[in-house]
């Protein structure tokens, strides 16, 4: 039987700040001028793209929102899939984030902080050099959530304020004060804008990267004051809020430098606003904001990266070695050197996909988040049978939500497609490989189910 939480401290407007502080993170920084080029320069394009993808948390949320009304015990995506299918398949879906979703996005962040640290300095930078930069940001950050876990919480509650601020500086600065073009730096050949046809679906891919987080929000949902009416309601107020932010972000720097010029100056973009807008030190204090809320995002993915390992030894998919917590640290120390050596496997693989481009310019973490999204597909087809069986009564939240969310994922899996067919592909075959290992790796009886799994048969 599972237990119901009795603390239940969040309000309505608490609910929707935390998931708005979850999602808004490093992404819309570094994918905005990827969502541009691949909609080669269409600005119209670019805002569909972030409306669809709006509207996919929108209605996944608000799908699985059900299963975390359900679930009062944890919540969490693991324990939706324990709850529906079974333990096994739960074990399947660990293993696939602590393997491939949990360490590749660090590896990409940490690359991106190293990136913009690198432009604060002013010191021109190779690959190889951000590279090993974010290495070190990899490092120290989860040596941080692992030995002083209480800073690294610290940490989470200044990036949350702080990446608001350039947010909403450059996209009020574009709107109203925007010249609509900048003058590229000498050398540099521009790129123009172009049709890109259907192959504007390719933007899905770093724009899924700007939303992703959302479903972390549904874990906090027996935490909640009167969680049936608080609940639906943030998960909808809270995407349209992110939305907003979003589009006033995207119109901002558009109209600030125009499309041309971040077609060519792709990821310096933002550091080229800055130091228009402000001048030199203006501008490198503005760039430290964006830096802070790039490291706030790493840390917050290593906090919670670092105890996956953890959860899977609970599950016997991992050695019993790794289950036992530090008496001092209170955490397993194995399972948190188990994850920073994935990590360290993944900004080794983003450097090699970086430096051969090998995914047309996308990287490895948006194809893991894309499968995520793909993955819950499984948890909206029982949300679907529950409806139909009766177990459920809203058409909205439990029949027209999940069907629409899962349209949203097939949608993001095409758009992954269009950009590297090959590539993509082979990655997405990967991660259902290591989702299916997991599935075997669990040691308990596979066929085993909890009792509320029964209303879905």
């Amino acid at each position: 039987m599972k237990e119901t939480s009795n603390y239940q401290a969040y309000g309505l407007s608490t609910v929707i700040t935390m998931i708005v502080g979850i999602v808004v993170g490093s992404g819309i920084f570094f994918k905005a001028d990827d969502i541009l080029i691949a909609t080669g320069g269409n600005f119209k394009l670019g805002l569909v793209i972030l409306v669809l993808g709006a509207t996919g948390i929108i209605f996944g949320s608000l799908s699985l929102s059900q299963l975390a009304l359900d679930n009062q015990a944890s919540g969490g995506a693991m324990s939706y899939f324990e709850d529906t299918w079974n333990r096994s398949i739960a074990s399947g879906f660990g293993l696939f984030q602590l393997v491939m979703y949990l360490p590749s996005v660090p590896a990409v962040v940490a690359w991106a902080g190293a990136l913009y640290t690198f432009m604060i300095l002013d010191i021109p930078s190779s690959l190889e050099m951000q590279v090993g930069l974010g290495l070190v940001y990899l490092t120290v950050f989860c040596l941080l959530n692992a030995l002083r876990r209480i800073w690294g919480g610290y940490l989470q509650n200044l990036s949350t304020f702080v990446k608001l601020v350039p947010l909403f500086l450059i996209a009020l600065a574009g709107i109203f004060l925007g010249k609509g073009s900048l003058p590229l730096p000498a050398g540099v050949t521009p790129v123009e804008p172009s049709n890109q046809g259907m192959s504007f679906l390719a933007a899905l891919a770093p724009m899924a990267f700007s939303y992703d987080g959302w479903i972390i929000s549904t874990t906090i949902v027996p935490e909640v004051k009167n969680p049936k009416k608080n609940v639906p309601l943030a998960l909808i107020l809270s995407p349209l809020l992110i939305l907003f932010i979003y589009i006033l972000y995207f119109t901002g720097v558009v109209h600030y430098v125009g499309e041309g010029f971040i077609l060519t100056m792709g990821d310096a973009t933002i550091n080229s606003i800055s130091m228009d807008l402000l001048g030199p030190i203006g501008g490198k204090v503005l760039m430290i904001f964006v830096l802070i809320s790039v490291l706030g995002v790493l840390n917050g993915i290593c906090l919670g990266g670092i105890r996956m390992p953890q959860a899977l030894a609970q599950r016997g998919v991992l050695p019993k070695t790794m289950e036992e917590l530090h008496p001092r640290y209170q955490i397993n120390l194995r399972a948190s050197l188990a994850f920073y050596l994935l990590t360290l496997f993944w900004m080794a693989l983003h450097y090699l996909i970086l430096k051969f481009n090998l995914l047309g310019g996308r990287d490895a973490s948006e194809i893991a988040i894309v499968f995520s999204y793909a993955s819950y597909i499984l948890l909206y087809i029982r949300l679907i049978q529950g409806y139909l069986k009766g177990r459920y009564k809203s058409f909205f939240k439990n029949f027209f939500a999940p069907i629409m969310a899962t349209l949203a994922a097939f949608l993001m899996i095409g758009g992954a497609l269009i950009s590297s067919p090959f590539y993509v592909l082979a990655f997405l075959l990967l991660n259902t490989l290591i989702f299916l290992l997991g599935t075997k790796l669990y040691k308990e009886d596979k066929d085993e189910r909890i009792p509320s799994q029964k209303n879905y048969q």
